[in-house]
């Protein structure tokens, strides 16, 4: 396994992965646009593990498509303050794109909205919607569910999924962007290490005996964050928020996943605003690194360029020229 990168042009990249899941998976022009503009900018704010490499799992591992070229939809109002988005047919990254918009619009006008959804996966990274949230100057609270990967402490079943949670708040200079998962690793690592052939991080995994493992070929289920019972009950509780829109927890089916979020309107975060940005940049003048600030450096300091593993790109490559034949 080499360590080397390479730095692409993204409309090298952008206009061939868009033609590739239009033609190779039925999906609509905009969304797919939607769904590669997503990965570029994850994959510019450093965060590879849901950047390209899921380009390769969309349209290689059969889970996805063939769609009908219907554009995602839009969630639809339960109440004032109250969304809900049934995306099941869909891909999910353009489904949690309109639910972030419509979410910040209901919270502009309302204050608070709450939003839940199903049959919504991939959600992406959801630091980079929270992002797209606090640049309209709303905070959210978003959380994801995915099919079940992460064993409880001892087992060797998988019962959840990697469940990531994000808190996200307008903040200066940068956005206070939390994102985590409640596994070790997220999938997309694993990915990213299968496609790299790097070893994965130590008590991340186990294999089919439950045995600790680092070979990313070996992994059967992945583990809790510190493998303990306290995160896997935080994963849990992600499971079961994200399922209150009709998800079913610990379900393999991609349409019985979703999302829940919490979307808080300007006027609730703009009074304490201020005093949170001082504090933060107090924090970050000891030398603490603020969730989402290095992203955002990173995000505006990569311009049209994307940097990439070496791996990743070459794997990469037969899917744009497929595109362009």
């Amino acid at each position: 396994m080499s360590a080397e990168t390479v730095a692409v042009a993204a409309g090298e990249l952008r206009s061939g992965l868009v033609r590739r899941l239009v033609r190779g998976l039925g999906l609509d022009a905009g969304d797919a646009a939607s769904t590669v503009e997503h990965w570029l900018r994850t994959e510019q704010a450093g965060k590879p593990c849901h950047g390209l490499v899921r380009a390769l799992y969309v349209t290689q591992s059969g889970a996805f498509g063939p769609y009908d070229g219907r554009p995602a939809p839009g969630p639809t109002r339960v109440r004032a303050g109250r969304l809900h988005v049934d995306g099941r047919g869909h891909l999910g990254y353009p489904v949690v794109q309109r639910l972030v918009e419509a979410g910040c619009a209901e919270a502009e006008q309302f204050g608070v909205c709450v939003a839940t959804g199903v049959g919504v996966y991939p959600s992406g990274a959801l630091g980079d919607w929270a992002r797209l949230a606090c640049a309209r100057g709303c905070g959210v609270i978003v959380m994801s569910g995915s099919p079940a990967r992460v064993v409880a402490p001892g087992g060797r079943v998988p019962l959840v999924g990697t469940n990531p949670i994000c808190v996200g708040l307008p903040t200066r200079p940068h956005a206070f962007v939390c994102d985590a998962s409640t596994s070790a690793i997220t999938h997309g690592d694993l990915l990213v290490a299968r496609t790299d052939g790097a070893p994965l991080p130590a008590d991340a995994a186990v294999d089919r005996e439950g045995a600790r493992t680092r070979v990313p070929d070996e992994v059967a289920a992945l583990l809790s964050v510190g493998g303990s019972h306290k995160t896997f009950a935080l994963g849990l509780a992600v499971e079961l928020l994200t399922s209150l829109g009709g998800g079913v927890p610990g379900s393999p089916k991609h349409a019985e996943h979703g999302v829940f979020a919490v979307f808080l309107g300007p006027e609730l975060v703009e009074e304490a605003g201020p005093v949170l940005s001082d504090r933060l940049a107090a924090f970050a003048a000891t030398g603490a690194r603020i969730p989402g600030w290095d992203s955002e450096r990173r995000a505006e300091a990569a311009g049209d360029l994307i940097n990439m593993s070496r791996e990743t790109y070459d794997a990469l490559l037969p899917l744009l020229r497929e595109a362009d034949a």
